[in-house]
């Protein structure tokens, strides 16, 4: 028999517990998430299965199971998260009883967190053609009272999308390449129109998250930048957000004050992308006066379409932001965009890899745009 959608098994392994978990309904909100498939059972190892991010640097820690399950007696800043079942990631608020008794504490802040992210994908996220190629799947808040063991358990469910940057950067996958997969993966978001809103620091890239379990990539691939990147963590986003840029997130000869966009320039800078290219002739100046006189004599192109033709100019050894589009011109040189099979022009702007599943269209932001395996 299977079982009910509002129904799902939670096994923690450690402690040989298991626990059905149901739909949680935010109080006051009527929201959508994609339904976890029948029969889910999420279930959390004995062994590296439990983390939480260590306050000063936001890398994370392993934490064992009594740790975890003591969440919330003390005022706790960062909640704990689990990969369950290689799927699904599940981030805990345990006693959450207590802790909604608590203003003004840190643990009662960090429910909210959890709350707004949820409120956020199911408002802009659920039917958006980037989730789950840019952005995990949401599958909603759940709910369990496992007694004295935990108290009641309030917990957020969304798709296991990899390991986020704070780790990856310290490891072999640190390479300049994933660097450059994460600044994409930012532009991406803001020409779909979101804006994170919690990125000011080089510990908030605990936000971008690769995929470097991607099945049928190589550990090299891997390293070249390969894998997809997620954004995670939506409580302080923005919708509609009309991205101001004037130039891309990649290393650059200097930083310009006239970069447009305030939270891509924290990106940039996180990324240690200024001051990096090693060529006689800078090409940040250049590239900012092109994309000023095109914008003044056409007024009516979209930024993001001037900002692609700007990277295929000034930044053609870089990976395209948009690999299966094509950049046309009309007779008065402006540029139109369609998909790179429907084009013949020399000015097509594609990727070396052939992209083995469907491309997606993104709604809301660039018409046609599309978010492939290839270049996540």
């Amino acid at each position: 028999m299977s079982t009910p959608p509002d129904c799902v098994r939670l096994r923690f392994e450690g402690a040989s517990r298991t626990f059905n978990i149901h739909k949680w309904s935010i109080p006051g909100h009527d929201l959508l998430f994609e339904p976890l498939p029948l029969d889910t059972r999420l279930c959390i190892p004995q062994r590296k299965g439990l983390y939480t991010n260590r306050p000063v640097d936001k890398r994370s820690r392993e934490v064992d199971l009594a740790e975890a399950v003591s969440w919330g007696l003390d005022d706790e800043a960062h909640v704990i998260y689990a990969c369950a079942s290689r799927h699904y990631c599940v981030r805990f608020i345990f006693h959450a009883e207590r802790v909604l008794r608590a203003p003004g504490s840190q643990s009662l802040q960090a429910y909210r967190r959890l709350v707004r992210d949820a409120q956020f994908h199911s408002t802009h996220l659920q039917n958006s053609k980037i989730k789950g190629f840019l952005v995990p799947v949401h599958y909603g808040m759940w709910v369990t009272n496992t007694g004295d063991w935990a108290g009641k358990v309030i917990m957020s469910v969304t798709q296991y999308c990899g390991m986020h940057w704070n780790e990856l950067q310290y490891s072999r996958m640190g390479t300049q390449a994933n660097r450059e997969l994460v600044g994409r993966a930012f532009e991406k978001l803001h020409d779909c129109g979101f804006e994170h809103g919690k990125m000011d620091t080089d510990r908030d890239f605990r936000h971008a998250v690769i995929d470097i379990f991607e099945p049928g990539l190589t550990p090299q691939e891997m390293k070249d930048g390969e894998a997809r990147c997620y954004i995670v963590d939506f409580s302080e986003a923005t919708a509609n957000h009309q991205c101001a840029r004037r130039l891309p997130v990649l290393p650059l000869d200097k930083h310009p004050a006239q970069f447009g966009c305030r939270e891509l320039v924290d990106v940039a800078f996180s990324l240690d992308f200024f001051n990096r290219r090693n060529i006689e002739q800078p090409v940040t100046a250049q590239a900012l006066a092109w994309h000023d006189q095109y914008i003044s004599d056409h007024p009516d192109v979209p930024n993001q379409y001037v900002l692609m033709e700007q990277r295929a100019q000034f930044f053609s050894e870089y990976r395209t932001l948009y690999p299966a589009l094509a950049l046309v011109h009309d007779p008065e040189g402006r540029i139109d965009i369609r998909m790179s099979s429907e084009s013949d022009d020399e000015t097509a702007v594609d990727s070396d890899r052939t992209n083995s599943a469907s491309p997606e269209t993104v709604a809301g932001g660039l018409k046609q745009l599309t978010l492939d395996d290839p270049d996540p």
